[in-house]
């Protein structure tokens, strides 16, 4: 069996998205906060709702581009997976990050991620050729 590093989110974006441009070559990153929100009922029969907060980085010409589309409330499918980094504080000890390295976002997705992404009237859409689909070899496994 394989190991597979693979996340799916669809959530909002709560806040404006972070682009700047680091390292020495000036790449771009672009970070975003997604909230994703899991709602149920109890056994009580109470309705219930949970939130999530995921960090998200994007790299390259896509953060540059997504940073300037993306807003604070924006609805997101976000593909990536998780990458995890570290650094030693003021005081040495080491911090441990984890964030989701996005290698695709979509924008006004109205439909479960298993789904083909569709955008809402007057959403911003996904740039030509960023469908979500089998054509790049990004197809499930099995």
């Amino acid at each position: 069996m394989s190991e597979v590093n693979r996340v799916e989110l669809l959530g909002n974006l709560g806040a404006e998205p972070e682009l700047k441009q680091v390292g020495a070559n000036n790449s771009w990153v672009c970070k975003l906060r997604v909230c994703t929100t899991d709602k149920y009922t109890d056994r009580s029969g109470n309705a219930k709702e949970v939130s999530d907060w995921h960090n998200v980085e994007l790299w390259g010409k896509e953060a540059e581009k997504w940073g300037t589309i993306l807003h604070k409330g924006s609805p997101v499918f976000v593909v990536g997976s998780l990458k995890t980094d570290s650094y030693d504080n003021k005081e040495g000890q080491k911090i441990y990050r984890t964030a989701i390295r996005a290698t695709r976002i979509f924008n006004g997705i109205q439909s479960a991620p298993s789904a083909r992404p569709t955008a809402k009237p007057g959403a911003q859409k996904a740039p030509p050729g960023d469908d979500y689909g089998a054509a790049d070899g990004d197809d499930i496994p099995f």
